[in-house]
């Protein structure tokens, strides 16, 4: 008959291989990836803090190992407009501060507020968190998308 001692040992020695098991693909998750697909918020200018509200689209940033960021963002449901000015904003601290990355253009918003478009920028590498900004040229107002969070 085993006595207690060897099993508590042999639990507590599976539990410790059970945490650490689960430990490690959360430590991945948490370093971030090399894309990530994050809400656009809808009249919205908070530099990608603001967590509720209507969302009007996606915005999706991928990273290749070069450092070029590939920024694909997908507006859906947001107001009409002929002129809607995309932007990229790096978020600095995470809490509202963005520093202004570059101006990847312009597209048009059909009758139903939906429109496309992919872009990229270079030299990203040593920079993980990213915003994307679109202004409404007729409505006067922003949208944001929330923070992505890439890997290195």
């Amino acid at each position: 008959m085993k006595s207690k001692l060897y099993r508590r040992r042999t639990f507590y020695a599976a539990l410790a291989v059970a945490l650490v098991g689960l430990a490690i693909p959360v430590s991945f998750a948490l370093a971030g990836s090399s894309a990530v697909k994050v809400p656009l918020m809808y009249n919205d200018n908070t530099c990608g803090i603001t967590t509720k509200g209507k969302s009007d689209g996606t915005v999706t940033f991928s990273r290749d190992k070069s450092g070029t960021l590939t920024v694909t963002v997908d507006v859906k449901g947001g107001d009409p407009t002929n002129t809607y000015y995309l932007y990229l904003y790096y978020a600095a601290d995470g809490l509202g501060s963005c520093s202004y990355w570059d101006y990847f253009g312009k597209i048009k918003l059909d009758s139903g507020g939906n429109g496309h478009k992919v872009f990229q920028a270079t030299g990203t590498n040593g920079y993980n968190d990213f915003v994307f900004y679109g202004y409404n040229n007729s409505t006067g107002n922003y949208d944001d998308s929330q923070i992505a969070h890439l890997g290195n």
